[in-house]
């Protein structure tokens, strides 16, 4: 039976990302993690703009969040920007994420990572000998 790459690419997962002021309920997309987006993140890398490729990665791969504004910040010209309002969830785009906090980013990067790796109880020996299935 075929499958359609819309259908591999629906999965979500919900997370949820501990920080110091409380925690952030994040959904993401596994599936939207694809070669083309690490490709463009690590084109930010080789800049030595290790949080503009977190902010990159995270606006393809974050579909929901509990993260609320408003957020201001002062634009290059010198004018306040603000997103949102108060107690009403922000947009996941990439303006926010490149103005949230570079440990945030970190945060809820590593917790993605955590989550999508294989855990050793999810995985079964296959049928055909010592290897592991793929999930």
């Amino acid at each position: 039976m075929p499958i359609s790459v819309q259908d591999l690419l629906s999965d979500k997962r919900t997370i949820t990302v501990e920080t110091k002021v409380g925690n952030i309920n994040l959904t993401y997309l596994p599936s939207a993690y694809v070669a083309s987006l690490e490709d463009r993140s690590m084109r930010y890398i080789e800049t030595n703009r290790p949080f503009s490729s977190l902010a990159q990665g995270l606006s393809q791969l974050v579909s929901d969040w509990d993260i609320t504004g408003p957020l201001r910040y002062e634009h290059d010209n010198g004018d306040e920007v603000v997103i949102g309002e108060e107690k009403v969830v922000l947009p996941i785009t990439l303006e926010v994420l490149t103005h949230l906090p570079g440990s945030l980013l970190v945060l809820m990067q590593t917790a993605i990572n955590v989550d999508m790796k294989p855990k050793p109880d999810e995985t079964k020996n296959s049928d055909a000998g010592s290897r592991k299935k793929a999930r």
